[in-house]
């Protein structure tokens, strides 16, 4: 059984493997995103990054879509959009969006059971967040 926190980091973890590159901007901001979210208000680097290494062995372990279905269903509903927020704007943090990155936002907006219509609101304002910085 995975924890809110478990769940958001593990959904945020998948997104900065999604193109299978992972870059600096993307590591910076996962975790900056995760660090400044309150779920994780009593973890500090060296915690995070242990909890980061548990939940990459277990993607590697028993594959992406299972841990993703698990993951995102841990996530208590009220957090899910705010899931989704911290996953597009890693995936975004390096300035591209590969195909992959793209299929993996519409697989995590599904596992968190997003509408369609919320899923892209939240995908427009990171993106117009991307083009004013």
């Amino acid at each position: 059984m995975w924890t809110d926190r478990e769940g958001v980091a593990g959904v945020a973890l998948l997104a900065m493997f999604a193109d299978g590159v992972i870059a600096q901007e993307e590591d910076e901001v996962l975790r900056e995103r995760l660090l400044q979210y309150p779920l994780f208000s009593d973890v500090d680097e060296d915690g995070l990054g242990r909890v980061l290494a548990r939940l990459a062995a277990a993607s590697r372990e028993r594959g992406v879509d299972v841990v993703l279905r698990e993951w995102a269903s841990a996530i208590a509903p009220a957090l899910r959009p705010t899931a989704f927020v911290i996953a597009a704007e890693i995936v975004a943090a390096d300035g591209e969006v590969a195909p992959e990155e793209d299929d993996y936002l519409a697989r995590a907006a599904k596992a968190l059971q997003l509408p369609a219509a919320q899923a892209q609101q939240i995908l427009d304002v990171v993106a117009m967040r991307l083009r004013e910085a």
